[in-house]
């Protein structure tokens, strides 16, 4: 079975600073292909997080390869609505900036009723543990979530 992977701004932000392409150049190339073969996606507000942030290069990468954002549906909204009214907690409603996190919990909830024989999975840096964070409130959904390297070890890269 295929693996979708829908990735969270934290991921992209974790390779940049710290899987360098210079140095990373198969690592890069690995996720490029995915995402030409649209398994990897995220919402377009990660693209927006990653924008915001100011990482010119990381922005330009995201620029390049922007068939991995997609914009959102009616179906996309209408999850990321009941998402957000059955935890709250998981945006802060003070902050300046939108945030992707329930876009991006959506966006694999839609892909996990509408694509057959894909699995999408949730990649994101997020801890874990704590119970307002896109790894537990995933797995209310029966989404999974995976760190990075996990990624790596789902398809058995090796650097």
């Amino acid at each position: 079975m295929n693996s979708i992977y829908v990735v969270d701004a934290s991921v992209l932000i974790l390779l940049s600073q710290h899987y360098p392409k210079e140095v990373f150049s198969s690592l890069w190339e690995n996720i490029e292909d995915l995402i030409k073969a649209k398994n990897i996606l995220a919402p377009h507000q990660v693209f927006r997080e990653i924008e915001q942030g100011g990482d010119d290069d990381l922005t330009t990468w995201c620029m390049v390869n922007n068939r991995m954002f997609l914009n959102n549906t009616l179906d996309v909204i209408k999850i990321t609505q009941e998402i957000i009214r059955n935890h709250p907690t998981l945006i802060n409603p003070y902050a300046t900036r939108e945030t992707a996190d329930p876009f991006l919990i959506a966006l694999a909830r839609s892909l996990k009723s509408n694509v057959s024989g894909s699995k999408p999975i949730i990649v994101t840096d997020e801890n874990n543990i704590k119970i307002d964070r896109i790894p537990q409130i995933s797995r209310t959904y029966g989404l999974e979530s995976l760190k990075l390297t996990g990624m790596f070890q789902r398809e058995k890269w090796t650097f």
